[in-house]
């Protein structure tokens, strides 16, 4: 490389050569280690969060490792849109019409600007719209394949005498789940009660207080627990446990009905493969409201052999016919029985259904080697006893306090002192 100089004498012009300074040996190169080897296997869009890196504790002198974190982009967007996009297909002109210089009208450009990105939708924003027009939106959403869950429920919410007969019920199926389970149960959750909402959880995990937050589901009507059988050692230490009842949260649930109106609309609930809970669940399940059926599959809790008339714990065994194996079809049969309480919730409101979690009917085994069992489909249907009284519940008398074995303690008597006057009486 050349660069001109000017020399200060006048006339001559002299050039500067720049010559590159080489190392005299290759510079050293960091030697990888097995997590920068592992990390480069895995293709890059499946790298959410930085590679961990080994950091060097001066004051102890531990190695650890170091990760970051980043906030996953369909979380940013909220927890409607982590299993669905708000915005339209891209270049999508099929539900619109065009002139016949072939641009599309004022109407279709606005219903298009207004649904390009379904996460600015409000109940609120539908109150001057006539439902003729918003029947419209609905139809555009579904020719291009874009009715979510979310749009479906802010019309059950903006209309809710015309878009039940248009679309009375919503399903959703969550079989792999990528969020907390606080976030899936605000998806069914509705505080004005503009539709009713069956929730399933099946094969998948949740904690103590995430089975307690059903009570604050109000429109919750009917809910299924359904655990697949496990032997014994089948699920490691440090993976969390799969969701399970037990006697302690359906206590809690009877609680929070009587001081909070928890579950305060649920009619039926169906457990499978439930091991933990006992007679005393079964009655403090009857200290809920509107709870009218128990649909019990592979529960302990119910004796072998049980029969049509069976009563236990202010329930009976009843004969429905063939129970479905869908929870929002139980429910609708349970409607249709004769002498049945009514729901507490209008039956022609929209259902809005969701399940979290792959339902099963196999035993999971410890490794993937063994052949998975196949487990049977027999419940059987408990309904709520009209005036049945709980029995009071016996308490045990206080024992008296045992004397201790070891020798006693002098204890000072206790004396009437005098006063100023009687002392200084006795010195006269």
């Amino acid at each position: 490389m050349t660069c001109p100089s000017h020399d200060p004498s006048p006339g001559r012009i002299y050039t500067r050569k720049i010559i590159a300074i080489e190392p005299s040996h290759p510079p050293r190169t960091k030697k990888r280690s097995r997590w920068d080897k592992f990390f480069e296997s895995i293709p890059e869009p499946l790298l959410d969060r930085e590679r961990p890196h080994e950091v060097v504790d001066r004051n102890s002198g531990q190695v650890y490792l170091q990760s970051f974190e980043k906030p996953s982009r369909a979380l940013s967007k909220g927890a409607s849109w982590v299993h669905e996009t708000p915005f339209l297909p891209e270049g999508w002109k099929g539900w619109e019409e065009a002139n016949a210089r072939g641009a599309p009208s004022l109407r279709h450009a606005a219903m298009r600007q207004a649904l390009s990105d379904q996460r600015d939708l409000r109940p609120e924003l539908f109150v001057s719209i006539p439902w003729r027009i918003a029947k419209s939106l609905w139809d555009c959403l579904g020719k291009c394949k874009k009715q979510t869950s979310h749009a479906w429920k802010v019309f059950a919410t903006a209309y809710p005498e015309e878009f039940r007969q248009l679309a009375p019920h919503r399903v959703m199926k969550v079989e792999n789940p990528l969020m907390a389970m606080q976030d899936y149960l605000g998806l069914v959750r509705s505080e004005s009660l503009s539709w009713k909402a069956t929730l399933t959880l099946a094969a998948t995990h949740a904690r103590v207080p995430d089975l307690v937050g059903l009570a604050n589901i109000p429109n919750l009507v009917a809910l299924e627990i359904a655990t697949p059988l496990q032997f014994e050692g089948v699920q490691e230490e440090s993976e969390a446990p799969m969701v399970n009842l037990n006697d302690r949260i359906v206590r809690s649930w009877a609680e929070l009905a009587q001081t909070s109106k928890g579950l305060a609309n649920l009619r039926v609930l169906m457990l499978q493969h439930q091991s933990e809970i006992s007679s005393a669940a079964l009655r403090y399940l009857h200290d809920l409201p509107a709870l009218q059926f128990l649909v019990l599959n592979g529960c302990r809790v119910i004796p072998v052999g049980a029969t049509v008339g069976l009563e236990l714990e202010g329930w009976a065994v009843v004969d429905i016919g063939e129970v479905p194996k869908s929870l929002h079809a139980i429910y609708t049969k349970t409607l249709e029985i004769d002498g049945a309480e009514q729901s507490s919730l209008p039956a022609e409101a929209p259902m809005f259904s969701l399940q979290v979690g792959q339902k099963t009917l196999k035993v999971l085994r410890a490794t993937s080697k063994q052949i998975h069992q196949a487990v049977g489909y027999d419940p059987i249907c408990l309904r709520r006893i009209k005036g049945y009284t709980d029995r009071p519940v016996k308490r045990l008398k206080a024992a008296p306090p045992q004397s201790s074995a070891g020798p006693k303690r002098a204890v000072m008597k206790e004396r009437k002192l005098k006063d100023l006057g009687g002392m200084l009486q006795d010195f006269l």
